[in-house]
């Protein structure tokens, strides 16, 4: 008898015939699609007479399912898409001039002139890296960071450390933390001021001695009894000012400490404390320190 009824029914128009077999069809079709899914007979007979009914509107149940099956299309082809990409990769380059990024998970990198990177997110954080730069990494347990310059490898989990990769090989430097180098099957750990280079075509992990001055970054200088004659030199190519000593027996001063992108105001009057002098600036606009030699 009821199925009478909806055979009359759809009798009665195109426009009902022409609904009901759409209803048959996505009842068929999200039986096939939703697993484990029960349909309640009686209460979808129920929806639909209401339905074929002038009563009040109700979102039939067709269109629930519809809604239903579509949701898990949705995310089933978004697992799919991320599925198939695999880790998302992205792609840094520095111009003429240094560029510092903040990567996805909060480590930032410094890239020197006309360096550039590509970083892949996955169960690893891995960088290939082109040219030089400083990484300061944030400490994640679970996922190691890795960087690849030439045939070198530098795995760290918290660390800030320096890679310079030029034709002619590799050195890694460490400011503070610990990192491993690998080169093939050998491999050397690192730790606070200790550096290693790796010649094109070598497969020796050489140490370096330390350094009296390093540039870690554009604006990240560390000075180790640096003679200031040097330590001015090394001013002059990160800031685009002039500044000299007053006399040349000062240039034989050495100087100890680092300097994080503070104002070249800032560093001068730090060093002209250090040292008991006296900073001021000529007509032109130059910086001059003034005092005893050492």
């Amino acid at each position: 008898m009821q199925r009478a009824a909806v055979e009359q029914w759809a009798a009665s128009d195109p426009a009902n015939a022409a609904e009901l077999e759409r209803m048959q069809q996505i009842w068929a079709w999200s039986g096939d699609e939703a697993d484990g899914f029960e349909p309640d007979v009686d209460r979808a007979w129920n929806n639909f007479q209401q339905q074929i009914r002038p009563e009040p509107k109700i979102i039939p149940l067709y269109q629930k399912l519809r809604w239903v099956a579509a949701a898990a299309i949705l995310v089933g082809a978004f697992f799919a898409v991320r599925y198939f990409q695999g880790p998302a990769s992205v792609k840094y380059s520095a111009s003429e001039i240094a560029m510092t990024v903040s990567l996805e998970d909060l480590t930032t990198a410094s890239l020197d002139p006309r360096a550039r990177m590509e970083v892949t997110y996955g169960k690893e954080r891995q960088v290939e890296l082109y040219g030089s730069a400083y990484f300061e990494v944030v400490r994640d347990t679970l996922r190691p960071f890795i960087v690849r310059s030439n045939e070198v490898e530098v795995r760290v989990l918290g660390t800030g450390f320096r890679v310079d990769g030029s034709e002619n090989g590799t050195t890694v430097r460490v400011r503070h933390g610990r990192v491993q180098v690998s080169l093939g099957d050998r491999s050397l750990e690192l730790g606070a001021g200790d550096g290693v280079r790796v010649r094109r075509g070598s497969d020796e992990l050489a140490p370096l001695e330390p350094d009296d001055v390093i540039r870690w970054a554009d604006r990240l200088v560390q000075f180790h009894e640096a003679p200031m004659s040097e330590v001015l030199a090394t001013l002059r190519g990160v800031y685009p000012v002039e500044m000299r000593l007053a006399s040349p027996s000062m240039g034989r001063c050495r100087l100890t400490a680092t300097f994080d992108d503070e104002p070249i105001e800032l560093v001068l009057e730090v060093i002209a404390e250090t040292f008991g002098w006296t900073l001021s600036s000529d007509a032109s606009g130059a910086y001059i320190l003034d005092g005893e030699g050492c």
